[in-house]
């Protein structure tokens, strides 16, 4: 599907995969801590809604194992961006009982290469938008030099980069 056909404000080219690869590289750590909070273990069934690439899903196949079984299911983000506020209504709503929420906050250090490679191309990615929507233009984002100056910033200005809170729930059906 194309980028202007699927929805998906960020896009679906190739380059746009290859960072949300990356982000699910780098966030891989804090996915394990969540879905162990949340009890996931081997030959469990997970779904994951919103899957994406699939990183998420392949975190959670990984602990159900072989015995397990592993479903992702993505759709636009306008329909999935006001889930996060609503997710224990909308997790009762589907008649399934909730059993707990985590929000976990990625940190990277200043010297860490995954730290200016996601902000790179999260900036990459939403460059159209942010150009669109009037809050920036293309030489003021200055996307080509984006990373390098970045990087250089952090090496002036050691910082700490905190990600965006992960924000994850789990449910069971019926009775125990």
């Amino acid at each position: 599907m194309s980028d202007r056909n699927s929805g998906y404000q960020l896009g679906s080219a190739d380059d746009e995969l290859a960072r949300l690869e990356l982000q699910g590289r780098a966030l891989s750590p804090a996915t394990y801590m969540i879905f162990d909070a949340a009890g996931i273990r081997p030959g469990m069934r997970v779904l994951d809604l919103g899957c994406g690439v699939g990183d998420v899903a392949f975190v959670a196949a990984d602990l159900v194992g072989p015995d397990g079984y592993v479903v992702g299911v993505d759709r636009s983000p306008e329909a999935l961006a006001p889930i996060g506020p609503q997710l224990w209504t909308i997790v009762q709503e589907a008649g399934l009982r909730p059993l707990g929420m985590i929000g976990i906050q990625p940190h990277f250090g200043p010297e860490d290469p995954a730290a200016v490679a996601l902000l790179a191309g999260v900036i990459r990615t939403a460059a159209p938008l942010i150009e669109r929507t009037g809050v920036a233009t293309a030489e003021e984002i200055g996307v080509e030099t984006y990373a390098q100056r970045l990087k250089d910033e952090l090496q002036r200005n050691p910082a700490v980069h905190a990600h965006p809170i992960l924000l994850s729930a789990w449910a069971r059906t019926g009775g125990a």
